[in-house]
């Protein structure tokens, strides 16, 4: 199991790592954020990065998503505590523009979610 991050009011934290020829940048959003399925899907496609992994709470369910270069696998999973991607590109440029994605598939912001409750 992942380990628990805090996420600020904002409801995202973003994440930057590099090393070996890569860089990586990551995203955790509130449990009480809920991402379109169509809006994900077309969005991991489009992203030119060599890998991404996935889990997005949706109102259809949790989502798990995986892309190595060109290939995308999309798993329906149980409950997930929150949302979260990772990227993974030797291009730093390639991560631009993704945040603003991100948030655009955002269909609903439940507030009576919060962190303490999904864990339980």
């Amino acid at each position: 199991m992942p380990p628990t991050i805090e996420v600020p009011n904002d409801g995202y934290i973003c994440k930057e790592n590099q090393g070996e020829g890569f860089f990586s940048r990551g995203w955790v959003f509130s449990p009480s954020w809920y991402f379109g399925e169509r809006e994900l899907i077309s969005l991991i496609h489009s992203i030119d990065v060599e890998r991404v992994k996935g889990v997005f709470r949706t109102r259809k369910g949790a989502l798990g998503f995986n892309k190595a270069e060109s290939a995308v696998s999309q798993t329906l999973l149980p409950r997930i505590e929150d949302s979260r991607i990772e990227l993974i590109s030797r291009n730093h440029d390639a991560l631009d523009g993704v945040e603003e994605a991100l948030l655009a598939c955002v269909i609903e912001r439940d507030p009576s979610i919060s962190l303490a409750e999904n864990i339980a």
